[in-house]
């Protein structure tokens, strides 16, 4: 996938920007040029026209200053997180480098990682006469809702193509896209190359003891990201007598849903003289990594899922020969 989109992005007009290591923050243009004013006075010999661009300065460099902290205080008065992070980040002008790597720890994370993993039975692919049914596809129009609503900051997976020039080229990559996950859906099939993915482990606290201590992040293709809005769709299909107790993947439902609905049946039944309430919280190590797929169909199938549906939801989940760490978020 990666050869088809990326030489189209690499495509660019190089722009090349002087940057200071001491520049400050406030810096702007108008200040430049007014520094510039500054020193063509000052070579001229022209005391009073020096005595002029050095007060203009003065007042430029003021000014910057005050507007740059209006527009920090706004970020903050507006609970803009990333752009405060990022002034702060600004103010680190050595760059720490990257740290070095371990292949020892690198191992034994992807051993601890996979743990759950168990080898999937083999399945047969279905007939393409026996999909001749199937109703389950995506529109264009969708696609390019999609990859427009792409947050152009979004990390990179395994095929280095970035978000930001996915979304600058929607009209283009629309059409394509829009075949390519149809005939995943006719095919109930997804190429290994958008499952694969890379494991960056993230601390929990700050000193490491165990290797249960690092959360797994997967970075997987962003083209494998909109895809997955095609979940949406299969909700859409699931029945109205639906268990009413469940709250994942449901519309308009959320944890603290969860958490409200538990609450008003125990205090309901503490209400009664001489009842007691027991409750017990199940917390699932690796949840996503523990389903298994073929029970995960078999109950898809029963709640009214058409046959070629479930067949694409099992392959998406099983893990891929050539990825040693699968995205599985369709559970």
């Amino acid at each position: 996938m990666a050869v088809v989109v990326n030489p189209g992005l690499d495509r660019s007009v190089d722009k090349c920007i002087r940057v200071y290591s001491n520049q400050k923050l406030w810096m702007t243009r108008e200040v430049k040029q007014l520094l510039r004013e500054r020193n063509t006075a000052f070579r001229s010999g022209n005391h009073a026209h020096y005595s002029t661009a050095r007060a203009n300065l003065k007042r430029g460099i003021r000014q910057a200053k005050l507007d740059y902290r209006r527009r920090i205080e706004d970020h903050l008065d507006s609970n803009n997180n990333r752009q405060v992070w990022q002034g702060v980040q600004s103010h680190q002008f050595q760059d720490p480098g990257a740290a070095e790597g371990d292949a020892t720890l690198a191992e034994k994370l992807s051993l601890f990682f996979a743990r759950f993993e168990v080898e999937p039975a083999e399945t047969a692919t279905p007939h393409l006469m026996a999909l001749s049914n199937l109703t389950l596809t995506v529109e264009e129009s969708k696609v390019k809702h999609t990859l427009r609503s792409v947050n152009p900051r979004k990390a990179t997976g395994p095929d280095s193509v970035p978000a930001r020039g996915m979304k600058d080229c929607v009209d283009q990559l629309a059409v394509i896209f829009t075949k390519i996950f149809n005939q995943f859906l006719a095919l109930s099939n997804v190429t290994p190359c958008l499952k694969s993915s890379i494991i960056v482990p993230l601390p929990k606290k700050s000193h490491i003891s165990s290797l249960s201590d690092y959360r797994p992040i997967a970075l997987t293709p962003v083209l494998m990201k909109c895809f997955e809005k095609v979940r949406s769709h299969i909700t859409s299909l699931l029945p109205p007598s639906f268990d009413s107790h469940q709250f994942v993947y449901r519309g308009n439902r959320s944890t603290e849903d969860t958490v409200a609905t538990a609450l008003h049946a125990a205090l309901s039944h503490l209400e009664k003289q001489g009842s007691y309430v027991w409750m017990v919280f199940v917390d699932y190590s690796s949840v996503f990594n523990t389903i298994l797929a073929q029970i995960l169909v078999d109950k898809l199938e029963d709640l009214g899922l058409r046959h070629s549906t479930c067949m694409w939801a099992d392959t998406h989940l099983r893990p891929s020969a050539s990825a040693p760490a699968p995205h599985r978020a369709l559970c």
